[in-house]
């Protein structure tokens, strides 16, 4: 320890009455550890941006598949809506629900929602 305090210190020209200045330079001490917290910084970076991205593409897929979800209700919709009230009788149901129905297809139906089914 006194041989790296003794490589760092310069002798200065003696200063007021007489006394030899010394001055030491702070050390700096790099360690393994330093340089391998330097290296994994680009790792750690690569590591956020494929998490990042990979919870955006999750969230795409997600978006997605909610909108083909839609698209095929507002599609059952349209085609319900063509039938004549006859048909839609013995398919079970009538007119006013089929909102309901294609509701139910994504989900947006409540709880207060049953189904009845009927013995014959």
């Amino acid at each position: 320890m006194e041989d790296a305090v003794a490589a760092n210190r310069q002798d200065e020209p003696t200063g007021q009455a007489g006394v030899k200045v010394i001055v030491t330079r702070p050390q700096t001490v790099w360690s393994a550890r330093n340089y391998a917290l330097i290296g994994a910084i680009p790792l750690i970076i690569s590591d956020v941006v494929v998490a990042v991205l990979g919870a955006v593409g999750a969230l795409a897929r997600r978006a997605q598949a909610r909108y083909r979800l839609h698209r095929h209700a507002a599609a059952t919709r349209e085609a319900l809506s063509e039938l004549d009230d006859h048909t839609l009788r013995d398919l079970g149901f009538h007119r006013s629900e089929i909102d309901s129905i294609t509701a139910g297809l994504v989900g947006g139906s409540g709880r207060d929602r049953i189904r009845v089914y009927r013995n014959r």
